[in-house]
């Protein structure tokens, strides 16, 4: 009975645990998924502070020198759109690679926790074959001494 009240306990003290556990790995990840959303949202604020820079930069420049550069700031204009695309697809991938690292990472660890859950039931299996046994050897022991007790009476009584 203390034997099965100190394993209830030990069973209890370790899922409370994983719960622990648990609800703290989801308090980081949350952390650190809205600490990447604050980045993200601040670096598109910065492209979109960068991009009217350079077209205020750009006006300025059309207006001062419209008569003899006009052919150059159209090759210019040109010239940004394809490095700001290319910035852009380059940030879009390195977005994409950040999100899918966030995915691997997260089936990593859920696949951890279905291991160690799979882990324990089959130990919380053990355990039980492991006292149904103990309780069917002392079962049997029981009525073996019961019967080696009977036989010694019936002996004693012819």
């Amino acid at each position: 009975m203390l034997k099965e009240q100190m394993r209830r306990k030990l069973i209890k003290e370790e899922l409370d645990k994983q719960i622990k556990e648990k609800k703290s790995r989801e308090a980081n990840m949350k952390q650190e998924q809205q600490m990447y959303e604050a980045l993200q949202e601040e670096h598109v604020k910065l492209l979109g502070l960068r991009e009217k820079e350079k077209l205020d930069q750009a006006n300025r420049k059309i207006a001062q020198e419209k008569e003899s550069r006009d052919r150059q700031l159209q090759e210019e204009k040109r010239r940004k759109k394809t490095e700001n695309r290319d910035q852009f697809n380059a940030e879009c991938q390195l977005i994409q690679r950040l999100q899918s690292e966030m995915e691997q990472e997260r089936q990593t660890m859920l696949e951890k926790r279905r291991q160690e859950r799979e882990y324990l039931q089959k130990m919380l299996a053990e355990n039980e074959r492991q006292r149904a046994k103990a309780q069917k050897e002392k079962e049997e022991n029981l009525a073996n001494d019961i019967q080696a007790q009977e036989e010694y009476t019936r002996m004693l009584d012819k």
